[in-house]
């Protein structure tokens, strides 16, 4: 484990969060970038800013980091189905 991931690692785990704590231990390559790129679509980054930092040819691949549009479709049929 890289040293940036063991310091987190410990920091979430001194907060309390244990569950967190275990999942960063377990944590690799390919999870890292999948929640890079799923934190910056859901703060408003720019999908072509992530589109080159992930190195993919194409906006359609990057997409599949943003799942706001399901989020909010599931919120509205929500509000008339419970």
């Amino acid at each position: 484990m890289k040293p940036a991931l063991l310091a987190c690692t410990a920091a979430v785990e001194n907060n309390g969060d244990a569950k967190s704590a275990q999942r960063l231990r377990q944590a690799g390559a390919h999870w890292m970038r999948h929640t890079h790129g799923r934190k910056l679509v859901e703060a408003g980054g720019d999908r072509g800013v992530l589109r080159q930092n992930l190195g993919h040819a194409s906006v359609a691949t990057t997409a599949i980091y943003d799942a706001s549009a399901a989020r909010h479709r599931r919120r509205e049929v929500e509000k008339v189905f419970g």
